[in-house]
């Protein structure tokens, strides 16, 4: 026997066991609408990165290379997509992935720096 509670509802409005009739696709956000929050939160980020970028440099400025370099790669990591792992035979010496020795990393660094500062001067004039 069929209660009254059990008959299909023809409008899109709650029964009272909750839920909607059948069919019903209301509600909830729909396919490739932004999200407001994060976009706020974007933005405000950006702004306050933007707000600070001398301080930024002047602290990235102080590190050590090794540690800029750790930096920058760890940056890159939230811009660059990320591979997945190969398995490499071999040998690891005491040189580095690129093939370069502590000396040419800190010139590497020190060209990427130049180069840096100058395209900021430009910038600032214009």
């Amino acid at each position: 026997m069929a209660h009254k509670d059990d008959t299909k509802k023809e409008d899109n409005t709650p029964s009272k066991r909750g839920g909607f009739a059948k069919g019903n696709t209301s509600g909830g956000r729909t396919k490739g609408a932004v999200n407001k929050l994060n976009k706020k939160t974007k933005e405000v980020l950006a702004q306050l990165l933007e707000d600070n970028i001398k301080d930024v440099q002047d602290d990235i400025d102080s590190l050590e290379p090794k540690d800029r370099l750790n930096f920058l790669m760890h940056l890159a990591s939230f811009v660059v997509p990320k591979l997945k792992s190969v398995e490499v035979a071999g040998e690891i010496t005491h040189q580095s992935v690129l093939g370069l020795n502590n000396e040419e990393i800190i010139e590497l660094e020190a060209e990427i720096t130049t180069i840096t500062n100058e395209v900021n001067k430009d910038e600032e004039k214009g």
